[in-house]
């Protein structure tokens, strides 16, 4: 795929969600964005078998990286309180855990929505080793495309794209019934207010990572998609909100109220149909879930489907 020309002068700015001028941090973007490369490969080089002296550059490459971000927080912490925006850049994350995935039978698909080449082959040489599936794409369109025809099972989403605006992509990722289900993990160097990606984006990787924090990454939405809970409860609502009807609403309510397992399976297998015909599968999977605890029956597993469900009654909002 065809690297989109980078300009040679600044890039355009843009307004960040809250409509505040978006200079510093457009420039912090495009300055973390290599850091990250050049901090990541290097912490990959010294995972490999190298010579005391090797090792030893290796070490300082990482040291002087991380050197440079702390300096760059500072200028911009400074930049900031001048503005008088008052908003410290978010540090980097500090878990360590390991995510190399038990072997399957399916792969870990993982989508890179990212106009860097430098943090695209990053990712696929990360995932190289593991049970592992990486896609990339440079541009919004094409990531767009992956994301509905590959399905992947989480989705890494550059801010800053080339092309498009990373914010717009996500809207158009949770108005398409066929992307809206897939966690989508925000990253970006640009300094942004606790939760503020949130609704639109389940998680953040401040650019520039370090190689744990992005295993770390992984290694909990693996976790959480294998155990069932996938994105936050209210993904499903707003993903099915489309289609929703008044009977749907009607036999939530009563089953939230009453605990009808006959109406639990009513409404199993009208969210069932309707998602084979609206081509909504996330509405025909919870249908065919809530249809299988309800015949075991597990009351559990009805309470997790109806949990995700219940913001789409008259009051929630998802």
């Amino acid at each position: 795929m065809t690297v989109p020309n980078r300009p040679e002068t600044l890039p355009r700015t843009t307004e960040s969600p809250a409509g505040q001028p978006a200079f510093l941090d457009q420039i912090s973007h495009e300055i973390r964005t290599p850091l990250n490369a050049i901090i990541g490969y290097a912490e990959m080089l010294q995972k490999t078998a190298l010579d005391d002296r090797q090792r030893h550059y290796a070490d300082n490459i990482v040291k002087s990286g991380l050197a440079l971000v702390d300096i760059l927080d500072g200028w911009l912490v400074h930049a900031r309180d001048k503005e008088g925006r008052g908003i410290k850049p978010a540090g980097a994350a500090t878990g360590r855990a390991a995510a190399m995935s038990a072997p399957g039978t399916e792969p870990f698909r993982i989508l890179v929505i990212e106009d860097s080449p430098l943090i695209r082959d990053l990712f696929t040489d990360i995932f190289s080793e593991g049970h592992y599936s990486v896609q990339t794409a440079a541009d919004g369109a094409s990531g767009l495309e992956c994301a509905v025809t590959g399905q992947p099972d989480l989705i890494f989403l550059d801010l800053h794209l080339s092309d498009s605006d990373g914010w717009q992509i996500a809207r158009n990722l949770r108005g398409n019934p066929a992307s809206a289900h897939i966690p989508l993990v925000l990253m970006t160097g640009q300094t942004l207010a606790p939760d503020s990606f949130r609704p639109l984006f389940d998680d953040l990787l401040q650019k520039p990572f370090q190689l744990a924090q992005l295993r770390a990454t992984v290694a909990t939405w693996q976790a959480r998609l294998a155990s069932g809970q996938g994105p936050a409860g209210p993904s499903l609502a707003r993903t099915v909100r489309p289609f929703w009807e008044a009977e749907m609403g009607r036999l939530l309510t009563a089953i939230v109220y009453t605990g009808s397992l006959p109406l639990t399976i009513e409404l199993g297998q009208l969210l069932e149909t309707r998602g084979e015909e609206r081509n909504c599968p996330p509405m025909r999977d919870a249908g065919r879930q809530l249809l299988h605890c309800a015949t075991a029956p597990d009351i559990a597993g009805i309470d997790a489907i109806v949990s995700q469900l219940t913001p789409l009654l008259e009051g929630h909002k998802p």
